[in-house]
């Protein structure tokens, strides 16, 4: 349990990292084209809760800039579901003196 746990976590991690080593402006405009306001994207980063991008897109009309977020209930899902085998594992293996 305790390998299926570290493995689930670890993919989390490694596709959140590959999209970061891509470049998160380049993930907004690649991966999310017709998710957003229209108007250019001026730049983007990591959503921690839910996992996933954050893309700032400035506005055409108005030059307002606006956050669009582009969740990745997936990988949060996939997160949560090692931490919750690395936890069961650690309450099981570790037992509490009587």
């Amino acid at each position: 349990m305790l390998i299926i746990g570290l493995v689930c976590i670890v993919v989390a991690f490694f596709s959140v990292y590959a999209s970061g080593r891509r470049g998160w402006r380049d993930v907004c405009v690649e991966d999310f084209p017709y998710r957003g306001p229209t108007g250019d994207v001026v730049s983007g980063g990591w959503s921690w809760w839910p996992l996933g991008v954050r893309c700032e897109h400035r506005g055409a009309n108005s030059g307002d800039l606006l956050f669009v977020e582009h969740t990745g209930w997936d990988l949060t899902a996939l997160a949560l579901l090692g931490l919750a085998a690395v936890v069961t594992w650690f309450a099981v293996t570790v037992r509490r003196p009587s």
